[in-house]
């Protein structure tokens, strides 16, 4: 059955409208955030009382935070907390009446987002404009991955749309106007990826609880080394290589434990460790205070300690120290 050009454009029309009002839908949660040099980024007001999310590499101030809402209004914010490993910030509304006045978007989780699902990344990128959006689709969806500070992201979303200046921070909703997560440039040049709600809630639950995240920590810098063949078959090894301790904190978790610079790490709590990586996913799910059991080579021999993982508080602003820890390792 042949379609007319009035057909077609009479749909392409209500496609457009229903666009227009999943931005509309959400218009009214996205902020504008001044908290850098020159540029505003972007938020949502994610839960009541005027909690707002947005990303921890744009917000580069702690204090002399000021939001842009819907309207032309204007408010103070402080900084709740920051999720660093996960690129996330919330600060919240100071003026309680402000606060209460503000609709906060309504979110879903991301389950049943599919690849070639359209979607729109909505931003508010200055004090005086209005909200922005980009078009596209998603593009790509994994499991669970870790960032590189070792943090866990629940699923891997990206996106075939443009993040522009500004952007990060703002939300991604489908074509309902619900939000799926917060957008971020942070991650990989050039590559839009969404921070998924179930992310964005667990992080907010920890910050407005407990005002911090803390991560345990071994105090180490380690470099990938080969083990010897010989080495192997004398210790009855199955894995070809371990982590050289290059660095030990003073006074951290593992000098306390008696580790030694040019230990090389075999395992943690049985978990083999053949990348830095290894070491992150071991740790991730425990707390401070907590005890793991670490096998090391030391001298051509195996010694086995426990390690009481210290304390290492989530309070850095942007994404400085990106190499050292892609590189070293340290945790």
């Amino acid at each position: 059955m042949e379609t007319n050009d009035s057909e077609s454009g009479d749909r392409l029309s209500d496609f457009s409208a229903q666009i227009t009002k999943a931005i509309e839908t959400v218009a009214g949660s996205i902020v504008a955030i001044d908290a850098r040099p020159r540029v505003a980024t972007s938020g949502v007001i994610w839960r009541e009382g005027g909690i707002i999310v947005s990303t921890n590499h744009t917000i580069r101030r702690d204090d002399d935070i000021t939001v842009a809402l819907e309207g032309g209004r204007t408010a103070k914010a402080s900084l709740v907390g920051r999720g660093a490993g996960t690129d996330l910030a919330v600060l919240k509304i100071d003026d309680e009446e402000i606060a209460k006045s503000l609709m906060p978007a309504e979110t879903i989780e991301t389950a049943e987002a599919k690849v070639g699902n359209i979607v729109l990344a909505v931003g508010r990128t200055s004090v005086e404009g209005g909200s922005t959006a980009s078009f596209g689709i998603i593009n790509r969806i994994g499991g669970a991955w870790r960032t590189w500070h070792g943090d866990e992201i629940e699923r891997f979303i990206s996106l075939d749309l443009a993040i522009r200046l500004g952007f990060s921070g703002g939300a991604l909703i489908n074509a309902d106007g619900k939000v799926l997560g917060v957008n971020t440039s942070a991650y990989r040049r050039g590559l839009a990826l969404t921070i998924p709600s179930e992310t964005v809630n667990r992080v907010v639950d920890l910050l407005l609880t407990k005002g911090k995240i803390s991560r345990p920590y071994l105090g180490i810098g380690t470099q990938i080394v080969p083990l010897p063949e010989s080495l192997r078959e004398k210790l009855s090894l199955q894995q070809s290589s371990g982590l050289m301790m290059l660095t030990v904190e003073a006074d951290g978790a593992a000098e306390k434990a008696g580790v030694l610079i040019g230990d090389v790490l075999l395992s943690l709590d049985d978990k083999p460790t053949l990348e830095p990586m290894d070491v992150q996913a071991a740790l991730w799910g425990k707390e401070a205070g907590n005890i793991v059991k670490a096998k090391l080579l030391r001298g051509g021999e195996l010694v086995e300690i426990e390690i009481t993982l210290g304390e290492r508080l989530e309070t850095e602003g942007g994404t400085s120290g990106r190499r050292d820890w892609r590189r070293r390792g340290c945790r």
